[in-house]
């Protein structure tokens, strides 16, 4: 059996964009006004994305320009990203149904 952690390799190191960090939390802040528990669990749930980014970069369905994006399991965002030499920036913390592509003026 293969280790994923070794099949992998080496886990690159994340970075969030400033502006997607500040969407992240804003999205955070609504789900926990939403209820209890929820802004922590959206904050994993991105978390676990952008993990699972770096672990396996290539894995995210492609955007072009070398970017791609990994979807988050029990919310409508998806996170969107680049691999730069051993580097995940995370561009966008993107809603699936809100201002599509606005994220692209990061680039």
């Amino acid at each position: 059996m293969v280790d994923p952690e070794s099949a992998a390799g080496r886990q690159a190191e994340i970075e969030f964009h400033p502006e997607a960090q500040a969407e992240m939390l804003a999205a955070a802040r609504y789900y926990q006004r939403q209820r209890h528990g929820l802004g922590e669990d959206f904050l994993n749930e991105v978390e676990g994305a952008a993990t699972f980014a770096a672990r396996y970069p290539g894995t995210g369905t492609p955007l072009g320009d070398g970017y791609r994006w990994i979807l988050t399991r029990r919310f409508r965002y998806a996170v969107i990203y680049r691999q730069i030499q051993g580097l995940i920036e995370v561009i966008a913390v993107a809603h699936l149904r809100r201002r599509p592509n606005y994220w692209r003026t990061r680039m």
